[in-house]
C-alpha cells in the first residue's frame, strides 16, 4: 500500500467519524419510517386472506407494482 493510498484511507475514516451522527440519524429515520408503515398496514390484516392476498382489494396494476 502506498503512502498516498494510506492517506486517502485515513481521510475517509476521519470524514466518516465526523458524519457519524448524520449517518446514524438518517438510518434511524429510515428504520422508524419502515416500522410505522408496517404497523399501519398491519392494522387492516385480520385473516390469512388479508395477509396473503391483500384482502382481495388490489387491482392487477397495483399487484404488478
Amino acid at each position: 500500500m502506498s503512502a498516498g493510498s494510506a492517506d486517502r484511507t485515513w481521510e475517509a475514516a476521519v470524514q466518516a467519524q465526523e458524519h457519524r451522527p448524520l449517518i446514524v440519524g438518517l438510518f434511524s429515520v429510515f428504520v422508524l419510517g419502515t416500522l410505522a408503515i408496517t404497523l399501519w398496514a398491519a392494522r387492516g390484516t385480520k385473516s390469512a386472506t388479508d395477509y396473503y392476498a391483500g384482502g382481495r382489494s388490489f387491482t392487477g396494476f397495483q399487484n404488478g407494482l
